[in-house]
């Protein structure tokens, strides 16, 4: 994964992954050495918002949530 190879000559510097991370891909990411990640698209759900579902927004924003603390950080 391109966070790993980045983390090996750069340790000490914190790295934030974006662009197309899902929901289910964020362990992978935070192992991989991201200090954080970026949701955006993952969240936002265009179909979501054009309906202005808040509640679906919010239930993705708890799934993010609920997976992020599961990565013991």
């Amino acid at each position: 994964m391109y966070m790993s190879a980045l983390k090996k000559p750069f340790p000490l510097v914190p790295m934030v992954a974006s662009q197309g991370i899902t929901i289910g891909s964020i362990k992978s990411y935070m192992e991989a050495g991201a200090s954080a990640v970026v949701l955006s698209d993952a969240i936002f759900d265009k179909e979501l918002m054009r309906e202005r579902d808040f509640i679906g927004i919010s239930a993705l924003a708890n799934q993010a949530t609920l997976q992020a603390s599961q990565c013991g950080r």
